[in-house]
């Protein structure tokens, strides 16, 4: 109990921060009675969380996951970690779906045959991008409700957590649908670029 003035205001304030933030009681029960969840986007800036949270998601995913790696080292990389296991189980046990988009190299392409084998059924498949359409960004997307988006640090790092730098996690419907609506447009412009690849290889055995 006090009756000093400097440290009553400093708690009201701190008690009114609090509540200006706070979500209305009804409207939180409203929210758990129809299901819905509250909307975020999170910045992460330890990187052992990042991929900690990657891991997450793709345990707990339950149809679809989409996937961007910003260069083909950071594809390799998830394949050190562990990645590719966790979306090879949930496709055998949940049938998620899972379309991942890449630079290439020799090794990545390598690695990617064994996707071309009849027990994934066709779900999980892998499309390449062209050097011009790189960024430094990878992109994760989970049943189209949550997005991690990764930052490059350092290409020329071994492990994961220390070639990359912030994430950026959410489940806004208008940040996720947006990434969602890139990554349609890049996997249907490597489909293109694929057709194109073997029809010119056509052209040029006829010649």
């Amino acid at each position: 109990r006090s009756t000093v003035k400097t440290f009553v205001e400093q708690q009201q304030y701190a008690f009114d921060s609090l509540w200006n933030s706070a979500v209305p009681a009804m409207q939180r029960i409203e929210q758990l009675q129809l299901g819905l969840e509250e909307e975020f986007i999170n910045t992460i800036k330890d990187t052992n969380e990042v991929q900690k949270l990657a891991y997450e998601l793709l345990n707990n995913s339950r149809s679809e996951v989409m996937i961007i790696f910003s260069t083909s080292n950071a594809f390799l990389r998830q394949i050190r970690a562990g990645s590719f296991k966790l979306l090879e189980l949930a496709a055998a046990k949940r049938g998620v779906r899972t379309r991942i988009l890449s630079p290439s190299n020799d090794k990545v392409l390598n690695f990617t045959k064994r996707y071309d084998a009849d027990q994934y059924n066709d779900l999980i498949k892998i499309r390449y991008l062209k050097e011009d359409v790189q960024t430094r960004i990878s992109l994760l997307l989970v049943d189209k409700r949550y997005s991690l988006a990764v930052e490059l640090k350092d290409d020329s790092r071994v492990r994961s957590t220390e070639a990359i730098g912030f994430g950026t996690y959410s489940n806004s419907k208008s940040t996720v649908l947006s990434y969602y609506s890139i990554f349609e447009t890049l996997w249907r412009q490597s489909e293109l670029y694929k057709q194109l690849e073997v029809l010119n290889e056509e052209l040029r055995l006829r010649d």
